[in-house]
């Protein structure tokens, strides 16, 4: 094995490097996540009853497993603080801290093997390592965050364990790079590491906006998960709020009106869906067979000014007309504003939305129409087909994909996309029941009457159901059509 790794080390020398970058990535990590452990917060005491916060590092945690758990800070104009953490947690909480150490020592071992014996077993192992590394990780933060152990607060009131000590999002963070560590080096060959030099600047180009994701969208994610099983009140805070397990869930399906509150969401969503997706089809393809380039420039820049007014600015613009001294109250020889009927009012609320993203929708169909090859449409032409038949046998079929990759995302947002900010500022008294969908119950029952934790199930709901349509559309789409997002 060894003759036959040395021997296409010698042929070209690039599995070797390779090998020795996948080691050193290993260590790398491993040892900034030893440092980081034991002079990080890693675990915090939050006392929502004084406003004082204690974050404890991992030496702390060591030396509190050896004092029976006690651990002191700091409240300013309070002075010194001491909290106990229960035995089992304590113990928890150290080997976690512990396991970075034996990490880095297991990492070197492998590392130095592979340099010794350039064996990719060696190398393969250590990302199972890493991998378990991650897992540990994990389950720390789930120890925390679920721990039933009874433990004091500062106030001396006997509480859940999770109520008294919550986890920080280090742990989180070191299991997203030890599992990225062990990805890179089960996954990486040298081909790829050629492109990976090649596109370098590239790639540290995507690390900001990736570390932005994850904190401003995928971490709240996982706090609005929490949320969503919890009995949240604003003195306790999202971590020291009570477990209430599917509770939050059941009040909402209780509720008699949920299923006119759905119905409406999905009835308002499908109408959008058809007016943000026929018109700006249209338009498109009117624009696209103009030939007086001026003309075209003037309608195009007319109809895309809309889209960069604010629901507010729609809604002043459409009151002008429609209140009881409008254009359209006088047309109609009424005193009755059409806004207040409950009639006109989805009519009202499609046309407005019609208007505002007219234009914006034709830009992607119109780029899509741009790579048409115009020969298509002068070979038609030739063999006697009219505007009609060019349409439907050449233009409709070079779009194809971009009207089914929108659809597909218009669909994942079925639950969404019903225009709750538009519905908040057009409602009123006789007509709130007909804009009674889940964006607008969202803040007249989560913010207005304080059900945080109930608003948080719902929106886990819409964002479970969108990604589950989602997946369905695309499967179906690359079935039927052999197009789909991925």
């Amino acid at each position: 094995m060894t003759g036959s790794v040395l021997a296409l080390k010698r042929a070209d020398g690039k599995e070797f490097s390779v090998t020795m970058a996948k080691s050193f990535i290993g260590v790398a990590v491993a040892a900034v996540f030893t440092v980081l452990v034991l002079f990080v917060g890693v675990i915090s005491k939050d006392s929502a009853a004084i406003s004082v916060k204690g974050t404890f590092n991992g030496i702390d945690l060591l030396r509190a497993l050896f004092s029976g758990g006690d651990l002191s800070y700091y409240g300013e104009g309070i002075g010194e603080l001491t909290v106990t953490m229960p035995t089992a947690l304590n113990a928890v909480a150290a080997i976690g801290v512990l396991f970075f150490p034996a990490l880095l020592v297991t990492e070197t071992v492998l590392c130095v093997l592979t340099l010794r014996y350039e064996r990719k077993g060696l190398v393969r192992a250590a990302s199972i390592v890493s991998l378990a590394g991650a897992l540990w990780c994990v389950i720390v933060y789930l120890v925390f965050l679920f721990a039933g152990t009874p433990a004091e607060d500062i106030t001396g009131e006997a509480k859940e364990a999770y109520r008294v000590f919550q986890p920080e999002i280090f742990w989180l963070i070191a299991a997203l790079f030890l599992a990225l560590s062990a990805l890179i080096r089960y996954a990486i060959t040298a081909e790829k590491m050629k492109k990976l030099k090649r596109y370098l600047p590239s790639y540290l180009f995507m690390v900001v906006p990736l570390i932005l994701i994850a904190v401003f969208s995928l971490y709240p994610i996982l706090l609005q998960f929490i949320l969503s099983f919890k009995d949240f009140k604003l003195g306790d805070g999202l971590f020291n709020s009570v477990w209430n397990g599917g509770k939050n869930f059941k009040s909402i399906f209780a509720d008699p009106t949920m299923l006119k509150v759905i119905g409406n969401t999905l009835y308002i969503s499908l109408l959008r869906l058809v007016a943000g997706t026929i018109p700006p089809l249209l338009l498109s393809i009117f624009l696209y067979d103009l030939s007086m380039r001026r003309t075209k420039r003037v309608v195009q820049t007319i109809v895309y000014i809309p889209h960069f007014f604010s629901w507010v600015i729609i809604y002043s613009i459409a009151s002008a007309f429609l209140n009881e001294e409008g254009l359209i109250s006088i047309l109609l020889h009424t005193s009755m504003s059409p806004l207040n009927d409950p009639d006109w009012f989805l009519t009202i609320v499609i046309v407005t939305s019609i208007w505002k993203e007219l234009g914006w929708g034709t830009i992607l169909y119109m780029a899509a129409l741009s790579g048409v090859q115009p020969e298509l449409y002068e070979a038609a032409k030739l063999d006697g087909a009219g505007p009609w038949q060019r349409i439907v046998h050449i233009t409709l079929p070079s779009i194809a994909s971009i009207i089914i990759y929108l659809l597909i995302i218009n669909l994942g947002n079925i639950l969404k996309s019903a225009g709750g900010e538009q519905l908040l500022l057009f409602y009123g008294a006789l007509t709130k029941d007909k804009a009674t969908v889940i964006d607008t119950w969202l803040v007249w029952t989560g913010m207005q009457q304080l059900e945080y934790g109930i608003g948080a199930a719902m929106s886990f709901f819409q964002s479970a159901i969108g990604m589950l349509l989602v997946f369905l559309c695309n499967s179906a789409s690359k079935k039927m059509t052999g197009i789909g997002m991925w």
